[in-house]
């Protein structure tokens, strides 16, 4: 039996609406769901509750308006791969943009593809670090039930000693009174 695709959503956010459409319309076509939103009000009701897997925000100023908005995102949600689209910034403040907690910055003019490439990057990072995650969940896991069977032996331990012990004082007289003792 053949394991079904999960088709992940992509918060969508444009400049106006016309940009917010045109990116929409370029993530629906690579294959992801779109939930989109108009303005940065609404963006802690829409991503509270809901499984979105990735964020496209446009920002005009990407000094002030990306790192502002990619701080504000991991506040509400820490999963989301986000990608910011923006003009040119420079290299330091593309790079405290990154630090910040986007996956990417991208830079337009969009070239085809290049939107596409860092959202299945992206994504595949994301299902890495989750793996990752499950490993050490489970290895915490393991690590607790080993603790756990180390006690035990432990405790077994102490009473074959203390059986053995008492072994050797009944094996070692004859005497009744002294093995009763």
């Amino acid at each position: 039996m053949g394991q079904e695709a999960t088709v992940h959503t992509v918060l969508v956010r444009g400049r106006e609406p016309e940009s917010t459409s045109a990116l929409a319309q370029r993530i629906v076509q690579a294959g992801y769901g779109v939930e989109t939103v108009e303005e940065c009000a609404v963006l802690e009701s829409t991503l509270r509750g809901r499984a979105i897997d990735a964020v496209v925000w446009q920002v005009s100023d990407a000094a002030h308006e990306a790192q502002s908005i990619v701080a504000k995102i991991r506040d509400i949600q820490t999963d989301p791969t986000i990608l910011i689209v923006g003009p040119d910034c420079g290299a330091e403040v593309a790079a405290g943009i990154l630090r910040g907690g986007a996956y990417d910055y991208l830079t337009e003019p969009l070239r085809a593809g290049r939107l596409e490439d860092a959202l299945v990057q992206g994504l595949d990072v994301r299902e890495s670090y989750f793996q990752v995650r499950r490993l050490s969940e489970q290895l915490t896991q393991a690590n607790k039930d080993l603790a756990h069977e180390r006690d035990s032996l432990a405790r077994w331990n102490r009473n074959l000693v203390g059986l053995n012990h008492l072994g050797q004082a009944i094996a070692g007289t004859l005497d009744m009174e002294e093995i009763v003792h």
